[in-house]
């Protein structure tokens, strides 16, 4: 689903019926797939409302925990980070894939990976690169 689709979903206010009616009813297969929609619809459906809040609090449309305001407010300045990253994105992130729009923000040793075929959930969907970055970041 995409992010477009999300965030239109969850702003109208029938965004949890809709999700959870797209995630049991439409195209979901796999394992991976089927394990993330249980989970998702499991038990009180507690992380559902976490997901649909979560895109809700991304517009500014629902609240933050309040305890993590300091932190917000210092993220919202967009600090550089001086410490040795590397960064991952994928085909799946278009345009974005090279990492160039958020690269400046990085003023440390710093290294980007492109990894094709894959979606967000990159410990999950690319393990082995994932551990490489992770190694190959304390080197740099």
């Amino acid at each position: 689903m995409g992010l477009y689709w999300m965030n239109s979903v969850t702003t109208q206010g029938f965004g949890v019926a809709t999700y959870t009616d797209t995630v049991k009813n439409y195209g979901i297969s796999g394992n991976y797939i089927t394990s993330q929609a249980d989970s998702y619809l499991g038990g009180s459906g507690m992380v559902m409302t976490a997901v649909i809040h979560n895109y809700r609090w991304r517009l500014s449309l629902a609240a933050g925990e309040a305890r993590y305001d300091q932190w917000e407010q210092k993220l919202n300045t967009f600090p550089t980070i001086d410490i040795p990253t590397i960064t991952v994105s994928s085909d799946f992130d278009g345009p974005n894939k090279d990492g160039k729009a958020y690269a400046k923000q990085f003023t440390g040793k710093y290294a980007h990976r492109i990894l094709n075929g894959i979606g967000h959930n990159v410990p999950q969907e690319a393990p082995n690169a994932f551990a490489d970055a992770i190694i190959a970041a304390d080197k740099l």
